[in-house]
């Protein structure tokens, strides 16, 4: 529940929700850890905790490694939107070779950041759909061996 929270909140390109949606996130991923190391396996069988091991481990990486590039690419995107208004009110014959340098630089920064920002996206919602699909695959599997059945 906690990650779909992250999602609304990079959806609607909130940085402070952000942040503190991925705060959140990694400190229940973290409670979910400590605790699996103490549930033992049902009947001999580790496949929920180890999937769910699995999904945890890929929230504190969503969380560590892929939501700074997101919160950056916002960043960058709210510098170079403001900049970009500012270059528009001059007419071209106006600017400095700063100002242009400076535009420039920040077209180039702005065009990585658009590029890391859809790659880890990319590899992000990958993973998601992976793990998931992993952990109920997991569930239904589980239940499968463990539930009795009856004619």
């Amino acid at each position: 529940k906690q990650e779909m929270y992250l999602t609304e909140a990079v959806n609607g390109k909130n940085i402070n929700a952000i942040e503190q949606n991925k705060n959140a996130l990694v400190r229940f991923a973290n409670e979910g850890l400590a605790v699996l190391d103490t549930i033992k396996n049902f009947d001999g069988d580790p496949s929920l905790i180890n999937s769910c091991k699995k999904m945890l481990q890929f929230y504190q990486k969503e969380a560590s490694e892929g939501i700074p590039v997101v919160t950056d690419f916002f960043m960058k995107n709210e510098t170079f939107t403001q900049l970009k208004k500012e270059m528009d009110k001059k007419s071209s014959g106006s600017l400095t070779q700063a100002e242009v340098d400076k535009y420039n630089g920040m077209v180039k920064d702005f065009n990585a950041a658009v590029n890391g920002y859809n790659n880890t996206q990319k590899q992000l919602n990958s993973n998601r759909s992976t793990f998931l699909n992993d952990w109920n695959n997991a569930v239904k599997q589980f239940m499968d061996r463990h539930m009795p059945y009856y004619n």
